[in-house]
């Protein structure tokens, strides 16, 4: 699996995704990375 760094990112967007992950009960990484699968899906 890969990684990335993503810099400059801005702070509402931040506190929205660790808002997101305090609700749902996962950590920032999981919460982000679902994100992410979701806005890009697999298809041929």
């Amino acid at each position: 699996m890969g990684e990335i760094l993503i810099r400059n990112l801005d702070d509402e967007v931040m506190a929205s995704f660790e808002w997101r992950a305090r609700m749902s009960g996962r950590s920032l990484e999981e919460t982000i990375r679902e994100a992410l699968a979701a806005a890009a899906p697999l298809t041929s």
